[in-house]
């Protein structure tokens, strides 16, 4: 992370400011045509008089047009007539927008505009600029509040701990991914390593056992930034830009994006370093969307971070991983095509690791159709290693919703690949109440050298969701099924079968009380598990993070809050048993209107000695600050 990768970073801020600058140049007539009348009218006793609305659009076309004063019978010839005019648009900071022109036509007798014709035209133009700013402005405090709660007010979960940007928990793989379109499959990266990667570029979603990663579009035509710094006494240092412009060039549907996200520091006792760069651009026209995407991760991590089937051969050091790539996609209505160039490389200085390396292509077909309550979603992706044999995923989604129900049914699969079937039901009796039940099959085969393990999971759930704006509540009961047969490099085979009936319930809530400029918030999570055997996971965890704002004048605000996380004693497939994790962390923030915060973070308060079969640093502090801006 060097200095001049900010410096380089601010020059594009600063250049998106300057062409966001230019002045506002109203809608004006470039050509004027009189009114053809029938020779049968008598030009010189005709004395009428009418006044229009014009609606100038962006590519100077005319398009509604109201009648404000009536000349009657002329009323349709001066329209008509208004339609062959040249009309320049209403440039502002140097794009065009939709305006609207008061104009007036005097039959029998040609007059100029008067003076108080002329006002009431600057006028309108006046309250269309007004009319279009204040809407620029709510889809902007539209997006700075959607990106707040994203970033300012993070919402602390169960068995997931975060630090500078940094995730670490308890050690699950997503059944599948789905990003940029592409169905993947995580089968070596650990589901918080995944979701530290790409939680940058993207908005993250659990549903019905897929991880979606999902891109919102960024269209507004003035610039956005935002700017994440910090460092800590432990070396734990992290830096996150980004910029997103629309109307690039001042082209309309032409968006673009550039991301950067590193770290540098002691992390679960490896001196990680981290550098991801993103860029986009999108281009949305009458006949489908194009997009070009670009991304470099590059990360010395911890061998933690992945997978049961690597992680015994490199212990607890470092691992370097690099992932390039590179995609281009158009999309309609209904139809998406895309295709994407991957290459992976992991590497270790373990010789039963030396050098993992991969180059992928990937060629994506979707065809989506609604009618009515029923929806379909499928199509087939291509994938093609170098160095393996091609793998073909057919998927397919399909859901009719009739009223307050709901039923969805997934596929995915293919020709030498792991198939995944989901189905999901989901009533709702009342606005608080709704009962949902789901099934699940999953089969799972992976090879690494001479071992390979098989995997069957089945499994099948019910139960209701209570949900207030202040709590939720989940209580769902179940039954999985577990197979395994798991192949030795000498020609040995472990096989394993476990059944068992389950219930889970989930607590969560958040609770606010004001007391003059005094807010006071609650927020707080409860899981508990009947049985832990096929779960990997603790019967019990929760956290509880309660918050105190002081409001200041001029929405600035004074903060302070503690999380407190705990996570009980559970078996894990590469040990025999995780003791359990408790963790005490502690902040306080000044927060400069919804745009600007300074944070200070205390960690490990306890002095804690094991963070999920970790040892964690020691209590340490960690400063830092957090920038949104639309200019």
């Amino acid at each position: 992370m060097t200095i001049f990768r900010v410096i380089l970073f601010l020059i594009l801020i600063l250049t998106c400011t300057v062409l966001n600058s230019q002045e506002f140049i109203p809608a004006r007539i470039l050509q004027r045509l009189e009114p053809a009348l029938p020779d049968s009218v008598d030009v010189a006793t005709l004395a009428a008089s009418g006044r229009y609305k014009v609606e100038i659009l962006p590519d100077s076309t005319v398009g509604n047009i109201r009648i404000e004063r009536s000349a009657g019978w002329l009323d349709s010839l001066a329209m008509n007539s208004i339609r062959e005019w040249s009309f320049a648009p209403v440039f502002l900071e140097g794009i065009a927008q939709t305006a609207e022109l008061n104009v007036t036509i005097e039959f029998g007798k040609q007059k100029t505009e008067s003076d108080e014709e002329a006002s009431e035209r600057l006028s309108a133009e006046a309250d269309s600029l007004k009319i279009w700013r204040l809407e620029l402005k709510k889809n902007a405090t539209e997006y700075i509040k959607a990106e707040k709660e994203r970033w300012l007010a993070e919402k602390p979960e169960t068995g997931i701990q975060k630090e500078n940007n940094h995730l670490f928990g308890i050690n699950s793989i997503p059944e599948t991914v789905i990003r940029s379109g592409f169905y993947e499959r995580a089968s070596y990266i650990t589901d918080f390593h995944y979701r530290q990667n790409w939680r940058i570029f993207y908005n993250i979603e659990d549903d019905s056992g897929y991880l979606r990663f999902k891109r919102e579009v960024y269209s507004l035509p003035v610039a956005y930034s935002r700017t994440f710094l910090g460092t800590g006494d432990r070396n734990m240092n992290y830096a996150i830009l980004s910029l997103r412009k629309g109307y690039l060039l001042n082209v309309k549907g032409w968006s673009g994006r550039f991301d950067y996200a590193g770290y540098e520091g002691n992390w679960l006792g490896v001196n990680e370093k981290v550098g991801d760069f993103l860029f986009e651009s999108l281009y949305e026209s009458n006949i489908g969307n194009f997009r070009y995407h670009s991304s470099l991760l590059r990360h010395e991590i911890p061998a933690r971070a992945l997978s049961l089937l690597y992680r015994p051969a490199t212990s607890f050091g470092a691992i370097d991983e690099e992932i390039k790539e590179h995609q281009f996609s158009w999309s309609g209505r209904e139809f998406e095509v895309s295709y994407r160039l991957r290459q992976d490389k992991y590497s270790s200085g373990f010789q039963s690791i030396s050098t993992i390396e991969q180059t992928h292509h990937a060629l994506f077909l979707r065809k989506q159709h609604n009618i009515g309550i029923f929806s379909f979603n499928g199509g087939i992706q291509t994938d093609v290693s170098i160095d393996a044999n091609p793998c073909y995923n057919l998927y397919a989604e399909a859901g009719v919703q009739p009223g307050k129900l709901q039923l969805q049914m997934s596929y995915l699969g293919g020709v030498k690949n792991t198939p995944y079937l989901a189905t999901y039901i989901g009533w709702k009796l009342t606005e608080n109440l709704k009962l949902r039940a789901d099934a699940r099959h999953r089969y799972k085969h992976e090879k690494y050298k001479k071992q390979s393990l098989r995997e069957v999971h089945q499994e099948a759930t019910g139960g209701l969701e209570l949900q207030f704006s202040w709590l939720e509540l989940t209580l769902n009961v179940g039954q999985r099924k577990t197979e395994q047969d798991f192949e030795l490099s000498e020609g040995a085979t472990l096989s394993a079968s476990v059944k068992e009936t389950y219930w889970i319930s989930g607590l969560a809530g958040t609770t606010v009380y004001s007391i003059g400029r005094i807010r006071m918030k609650l927020t707080g999570e409860s899981n508990f598990i009947s049985t832990g055997v096929l779960f990997n996971l603790p019967r019990l965890q929760h956290v509880v993070a309660p918050e105190i704002n002081y409001m200041l004048e001029h929405n600035n605000m004074l903060k302070c809050g503690a999380e407190f996380h705990y996570c009980g004693v559970y078996h894990a497939p590469e040990l025999l048993s995780v003791p359990e994790t408790k963790y005490l962390n502690a902040w306080f923030a000044i927060q400069i209107t919804e745009h600007f915060q300074i944070r200070l973070d205390a960690h490990n308060l306890t002095n804690e000695v094991n963070l999920y079969d970790v040892i964690p640093a020691a209590m340490h502090l960690n400063t830092g600050i957090r920038w949104i801006f639309i200019n």
